[in-house]
């Protein structure tokens, strides 16, 4: 009895490692698996699709923030008591009669 229990007290000791260098394979065996079987692919792609469209819509948003005038200055001169006023552009009207004389 005494090389039996021996014997078992040794067994004890080596089995841990060995079960857990087992649990270790089959875990990354069955990762392996799934990978190969396809599980995962349309999760990806969703993933993928989600994150595409994503970088669609910042590219557009920062696409449409131009900045607006504040107002439309047109073209400036001096007035003869030195202030600032804007030219006023010639009225249609008076721009075709000035085409129609030439």
């Amino acid at each position: 009895m005494d090389t039996n229990s021996r014997f078992k007290r040794e067994l004890y000791k080596l089995y841990p490692s060995k079960l857990y260098w087992l649990g270790t394979s089959l875990l990354f065996h069955f990762i392996h698996t799934l990978m190969e079987s396809g599980v995962f692919d349309k999760y990806y792609q969703d993933r993928m699709i989600v994150r595409e469209l994503g970088k669609q819509l910042i590219n557009q948003a920062a696409q449409s923030m131009v900045e607006k005038p504040k107002r439309s200055t047109g073209e400036l001169h001096l007035s003869d008591d030195g202030e600032l006023v804007a030219t006023e552009a010639p009225a249609e009207d008076e721009q075709k009669r000035t085409r129609d004389a030439l």
